[in-house]
């Protein structure tokens, strides 16, 4: 429950599994137009040396599959008690700097319930690719010995959300310290009627770092890039995606 200071809340459920909305106005670091977002500008506004903007916006997401609620498994305790994905249309503006932009296109939401332990996973991949026309993909896979890995996810098509099966894929990497980034992903995901296949180019890549203390007591970062890619399917179609690489540092 958010605090109330007489405040509108900066998102909204406009009914269950309905349309959300989101509000913003506020200074936001300028983190360069590099695929690499400068490291200074994910601290806050008041401590980045990076130069801030004005940017606000007013979003309102709406979902056009079946939401696709993650089966029961105690094996994700920690991470979350339940989750959801969904995949929809997001429309509305955007002005940055003074620039706006109006905004129509693909998008997608998820939302876990519980509490989350950020020093459990060794490290995970959340993914979400989209496309004018279906099928598109949410997917989230972690591991919490570095060897085997938990997932669950589906693909949407046709007015259903039919669960993942297999997931295999192929990370190149750019250098840059103290933590190489992803640079392209190759992916291989199946559900029981359909598979996609293909490629894709990292377009951005801005680092969340959670201070942590492993087993052990010793400190630690996890790292989550998360990622903006421009991908290309085997059957030639191109869509937009995210991904979230998180690793410990």
């Amino acid at each position: 429950r958010l605090p109330q200071f007489g405040v509108k809340p900066p998102f909204r459920a406009h009914e269950p599994f309905g349309n959300w909305s989101w509000e913003f106005a506020g200074q936001l670091n300028d983190g360069g137009s590099a695929v690499d977002c400068d490291l200074e500008a994910i601290k806050g506004a008041t401590e980045s040396e990076r130069p801030s903007v004005a940017v606000d916006y007013d979003l309102v997401f709406a979902s056009d599959q079946p939401v696709y609620m993650y089966a029961e498994n105690p094996e994700w305790d920690g991470l979350f008690d339940g989750h959801l994905d969904e995949v929809g249309r997001v429309t509305g503006t955007v002005r940055v700097d003074g620039e706006t932009y109006e905004i129509d296109g693909r998008g997608s939401k998820d939302h876990s319930w519980g509490v989350r332990d950020w020093a459990r996973p060794k490290g995970w991949r959340w993914i979400d690719i989209l496309f004018e026309e279906g099928p598109e993909v949410t997917l989230w896979r972690a591991t919490f010995d570095g060897a085997r890995w938990l997932q669950d996810g589906a693909i949407y098509a046709d007015g259903a959300s039919d669960p993942v099966i297999s997931f295999e894929e192929a990370i190149g990497y750019a250098p840059r310290p103290p933590a190489d980034r992803p640079a392209t992903w190759d992916f291989s995901i199946g559900s029981e009627h359909h598979d996609l296949r293909g490629h894709a180019e990292i377009l951005r890549c801005v680092p969340l770092r959670f201070p942590i203390r492993d087993a052990e007591g010793n400190r630690a970062i996890m790292w989550n890039d998360r990622t903006n890619f421009r991908c290309e399917l085997a059957d030639g179609r191109v869509g937009i995606g995210s991904a979230e690489f998180q690793i410990r540092v």
